[in-house]
């Protein structure tokens, strides 16, 4: 069974997340929100790199991508060898990045804090290396509002985590932005349909330094 469960974690995910992610409804979301982007952007889970295509390379002078699967950085090659902005690629936890200080401009977080281990560490390795005027850009997906939607989203939580990379249904990713010492300009929660609430509640927002 350990076996089977490498080869599924290794080979199969990765390409079932990143069919999920790359669907018409969240890519149009991606653009919306990707295309704000300026400057040095660090982007934490860049993954498959679906975020690249939606850079304006007249705002854009650079991107770093945070990712630690190497399986998932391997599937943003063509991404890379496409866009005209200089794209640099990091296998790392985004707990714990080989990054200076008082770095990036704006920080693209997408798809990315339902799946890391520790958001509130992650948050806080974000506002270590953004410019103390850095803004971070959030597309999300997470906590349902609805009583029932939440029941759901916690019966399935543990075998959806273990099913697609470590991604938790039920958290709340503007909470877990607040809670870091962020402030919103911006904020959105909405269902994105045709996905139900379980899956389909989304989180968007602009936050800088409270």
């Amino acid at each position: 069974m350990t076996n089977v469960s490498n080869f599924y974690h290794r080979r199969v995910a990765p390409r079932v997340v990143h069919h999920l992610c790359s669907c018409a409804q969240i890519t149009r979301q991606r653009q919306e929100v990707v295309s704000q982007a300026f400057g040095l952007v660090l982007e934490i889970g860049i993954g498959s790199g679906l975020n690249l295509p939606h850079y304006d390379p007249d705002k854009v002078e650079r991107v770093i991508g945070v990712d630690p699967d190497a399986s998932m950085l391997q599937l943003s090659a063509t991404r890379r060898e496409s866009t005209s902005i200089s794209v640099e690629m990091i296998q790392a936890s985004a707990a714990e990045m080989p990054l200076e200080s008082g770095l990036a401009d704006c920080a693209m977080i997408t798809y990315t804090l339902c799946s890391v281990q520790d958001p509130r560490r992650v948050l806080a390795e974000v506002a270590r290396v953004l410019k103390p005027q850095g803004v971070i850009y959030l597309c999300e997906h997470g906590r349902a509002t609805g009583r029932m939607s939440r029941g759901m989203q916690s019966a399935a939580n543990g075998a959806w985590s273990r099913l697609m990379l470590g991604c938790n249904l039920n958290r709340d990713p503007n909470a877990l932005v607040l809670q870091s010492g962020f402030r919103f300009l911006q904020q959105e929660r909405f269902v994105m349909r045709p996905f139900p609430p379980m899956l389909g509640t989304h989180y968007t927002g602009v936050a800088v330094r409270a």
